[in-house]
């Protein structure tokens, strides 16, 4: 305010000094400056009041007031950019093992694959039980001519001439001997024996009875012999008594 007071007396000293004619009377300001020292003074006490009541009394009043109730979110706003991928966390410990899935589907059939090698033959099985509705034959082996035919028994095994016989044991499974005696010899026994080169010679059926008279067959027995179709056939009989038997025949039977 001062300052403006000046300059106004300046231009004002400085209009007089301008004028050639007319001296002016002398102006006498009238006294401002101590109605402005006073304006200042109550200026200062002003502000100083405004700021005692701002900080004292407004500001403390305004934080005094209780926060309001929070208002609804706004809206989301715009997705931003994707930032960079991070660095690869270290790996986590294994987890425990969870629950077996149900079983899927079955998938379609594979090709077949190719045949493998022929294994080893296996061990041969045991023999089957015999069969039925196979063909049988009998083998004449003694038979009387015109009559009844002598059988020396002495005490040692001795062959009865003439009973030699081929025999086809291709297919057969059993066989029992059969003969008719008219006149046995006590203790007589006979045994059919087999062969395969009619030279060395083994023992088919033993053991048989011609001690009495009679038309008998003995069990049937399985066949353990050889499987061809050139088997010779022959008989030898004993007593330990000695003696002479007399028969009609005799014949092997094989099915």
């Amino acid at each position: 305010m001062k300052k403006l007071l000046a300059i106004l007396l300046l231009v004002a000293v400085t209009l007089v000094a301008q004028t050639p004619t007319t001296p002016v009377v002398q102006w006498t300001p009238p006294d401002v400056v101590t109605a402005q020292t006073a304006a200042g003074v109550a200026l200062i006490a002003y502000k100083a009041s405004l700021e005692n009541y701002l900080n004292n009394t407004l500001v403390p009043a305004i934080n005094a007031i209780p926060a309001g109730i929070v208002g609804p979110p706004g809206p989301a706003g715009a997705t931003g950019p994707q930032g960079a991928t991070g660095p690869v966390g270290p790996q986590g410990s294994t987890g425990a093992q969870g629950p077996s899935g149900a079983q899927g589907v079955a998938g379609q059939q594979g090709p077949q694959g190719s045949t493998g090698l022929q294994g080893p033959q296996g061990p041969t099985g045991p023999q089957g039980p015999v069969g039925s509705g196979g063909g049988s034959a009998e083998y004449t082996l003694a038979i009387g001519s015109g009559g009844t035919r002598n059988f020396s028994l002495p005490a040692t095994f001795t062959e009865l001439l003439g009973s030699r016989h081929i025999a086809n044991f291709s297919a057969t499974h059993q066989i029992r001997a059969c003969q008719n005696v008219t006149l046995g010899v006590a203790g007589g026994v006979y045994q059919i024996e087999y062969s395969t080169d009619n030279a060395t010679w083994n023992i088919l059926l033993g053991g048989i009875p011609i001690s009495s008279a009679g038309l008998v067959c003995g069990a049937w027995t399985a066949y353990s012999g050889p499987v061809s179709d050139t088997v010779y056939l022959r008989i030898r009989g004993a007593s330990p008594s000695g003696g002479t038997a007399s028969l009609w025949g005799a014949w092997l039977q094989a099915q």
